[in-house]
């Protein structure tokens, strides 16, 4: 599972190749800010991704092509955006963090 920076008006993409696969992202954040998770990419069945918080704790999951929408951040420190399959699916997806 590789590590990858993201920063706020960034859009990523990838594919997740095989079944077991997680694609993660972290940012920075302060407390009270503003941001918004935005779905890029085309659904396919059995990709999921989620945020974590900077104690881990699960704060949004859907499915790739489903925006997990605006959240006020009530902690600093570093978040946490993991994609992957639920075990039933391979395919790409698309992540904009506004």
């Amino acid at each position: 599972m590789a590590t990858s920076a993201i920063h706020l008006g960034d859009t990523v993409t990838g594919t997740i190749a095989r079944i077991g696969e997680w694609h993660r992202y972290t940012f920075t954040a302060t407390v009270g800010q503003s941001i918004e998770l935005e779905a890029t990419g085309a659904c396919v069945d059995g990709l999921r991704w989620h945020l974590l918080g900077p104690d881990g704790r699960e704060l949004g999951l859907d499915r790739t092509c489903i925006d997990l929408g605006g959240r006020v951040l009530a902690s600093a420190g570093t978040y946490t955006i993991e994609i992957y399959s639920d075990g039933t699916a391979t395919g790409a997806y698309g992540v904009r963090l506004r």
